[in-house]
């Protein structure tokens, strides 16, 4: 469980009530729950997978109009906006780079890295 939680009760996927700790309709153990009353994991959870929907929504965005809106977006920008857990923020920008397939050398290196911090992530849990 988080200390970073900001409720003991929430909704699960499915709506159905569940609180901090206890296992949530999908099997899983509730471990943080949101200012809004949602659900997770753990605190990487939600900030990877918000930082992972909102770079898509802008990365798409951006795409969809030729580029016209300007730079692209940065997933580290959008991490650091996004994420509630600081520790949270590398791994979570990984991420969300790794949803797009980049062809430059420079975002190859950043797909080994994906690799190291999942590892890393991994161990902790």
């Amino acid at each position: 469980m988080d200390n970073f939680s900001f409720n003991t009760e929430g909704l699960d996927s499915h709506g159905n009530p569940v609180r901090l700790g206890e296992t949530d309709s999908d099997g899983f153990v509730v471990g943080f729950i949101g200012a809004d009353g949602t659900c997770w994991e753990s605190i990487t959870e939600r900030d990877v997978a918000t930082t992972c929907g909102r770079f898509m929504d802008a990365w798409n965005a951006w795409n969809r109009c030729g580029g016209l809106l300007g730079t692209e977006p940065d997933a580290s920008c959008i991490a650091q906006r996004e994420c509630i857990h600081p520790n949270s923020i590398e791994l979570a920008t990984a991420e969300a780079c790794s949803q797009i397939d980049f062809k430059d050398p420079v975002s190859r290196a950043m797909m080994g890295r994906i690799a190291r911090l999942r590892n890393q992530q991994a161990q902790l849990n």
